[in-house]
């Protein structure tokens, strides 16, 4: 009897975050790897194409809303289906599910930093999310930081949860090809030399002061200012705000939003910053500074969060709320060369560490774990119990 997965896969839609990255990365490494499942994605809006997982199936339940389709739509699929287990990768999950499902919650900073949120997503995730974390099967976070905070702001015992850490792609590498680096400048019009950050564009990514910072230490400094800082991202919330600051600290030609930039893209635009730069107020992983590394990009992120766990001493940190403590590391690394190649060598080891090559396995037997917990004979046929590791068979090329 073959076991059944449904997974949640709007944050495939774009324009994608870093959970949609996530999505991606995880439901790719499932596609390489030899298992007893039968996993379907399914969405209330196509997918875009092309994914290139050809032994998953997708499903589309047209609905125009993705909180409601989540708690009708999707919930009667389930119920409906003759589905084992649900997966759902991004904080939240009906109420009104009966069947056992596992929910991925990557951080704590609606509890956090409250203010970094627009009012729609504290009605819909945070209202939402302490009843849905109880009743899941198990939790996965993607950090022990962020295990620590949501045991406290949900009242969870450790226990409820599964520390999965995340990982660059493999397609994170640096590109060396003079005609790719060539195709991507003449796309994006790219300056010869720039600082760069990427990320979703909202409140929590702390671009103001990152603006603020370049401005002041930066863009008026006769050696350093040949640098442009490139920002780049989906526009999520608060947008309005940072083209204000642009324009009132006239940085409108130093300061570049390419807004939303492909996937595929990526790789090359790490490759060619000469430092990316993360001051994210809180993060439950932080993928984007773990793909700079990977593309041997030096990286400055925070402290006090997520990324010093996950970037140990691959990146230098900051203090991301003062002005100041930013902006005196961009020009200290800027003016460092040796520095610089140090990061960069370090960066490459601590990606090292990291791989979806184990990440899914690990979240497979998550799956596995609670299916052995129900007691069904079909369910303990197909897997191992808790104690003793999933037995997969690696595909990789």
């Amino acid at each position: 009897m073959t076991l059944s997965i449904a997974f949640d896969a709007t944050p495939l839609l774009i324009p994608r975050s870093g959970i949609g990255s996530y999505t991606l990365e995880l439901l790719r490494a499932y596609d390489k790897l030899e298992h007893t499942l039968r996993l379907t994605m399914l969405s209330n809006r196509p997918l875009p194409a092309p994914l290139n997982l050809p032994h998953i199936l997708q499903k589309t339940l047209p609905f125009p809303s993705r909180w409601l389709w989540l708690h009708t739509k999707f919930s009667q699929a389930i119920q409906a289906g003759d589905y084992d287990l649900a997966h759902f990768p991004n904080n939240s999950a009906p109420l009104n599910l009966k069947k056992p499902y596992v929910l991925t919650i990557h951080d704590a900073s609606l509890y956090r930093f409250p203010e970094c949120h627009p009012w729609q997503r504290k009605v819909t995730i945070k209202a939402f999310l302490p009843a849905a974390a109880r009743r899941a099967a198990q939790i996965i976070t993607v950090s022990d930081h962020a295990k620590r905070e949501l045991m406290h702001y949900l009242n969870l015992p450790e226990s409820k949860f599964t520390v999965v850490h995340e990982a660059a792609g493999e397609q994170f590498r640096p590109i060396q090809d003079p005609q790719q680096i060539a195709a991507l400048n003449h796309k994006y019009n790219l300056p010869a030399h720039f600082i760069l950050s990427v990320g979703t564009q909202e409140p929590r990514k702390n671009l103001p002061r990152l603006i603020e910072a370049y401005a002041q230490h930066i863009a008026q400094d006769r050696h350093l200012k040949r640098y442009k800082l490139l920002i780049v991202g989906g526009n999520g919330w608060g947008q309005a705000t940072l083209d204000a600051q642009i324009e009132r600290l006239g940085l409108t030609k130093q300061v570049i939003r390419l807004g939303f930039v492909p996937d595929a893209d990526l790789p090359a635009l790490y490759t060619r910053a000469s430092l990316f730069v993360y001051p994210s107020l809180h993060e439950g992983f932080g993928l984007p500074p773990l793909e700079a590394m990977a593309c041997g990009t030096p990286v400055l992120t925070s402290l006090g969060t997520a990324m010093e766990e996950v970037c140990d001493n691959g990146a230098a940190f900051c203090d991301p709320l003062h002005v100041e403590d930013i902006g005196r590391h961009i020009a200290t690394l800027l003016s460092n060369g040796e520095q610089r190649l140090d990061l960069r060598q370090r960066g490459f080891q601590t990606t090292a560490r990291y791989s979806w090559q184990r990440t899914a396995p690990e979240t497979l037997q998550v799956y596995a774990n609670v299916l052995a917990s129900k007691r069904h004979p079909a369910h303990n046929q197909h897997f191992q119990p808790a104690s003793h590791p999933l037995q997969i068979s690696k595909s990789y090329d």
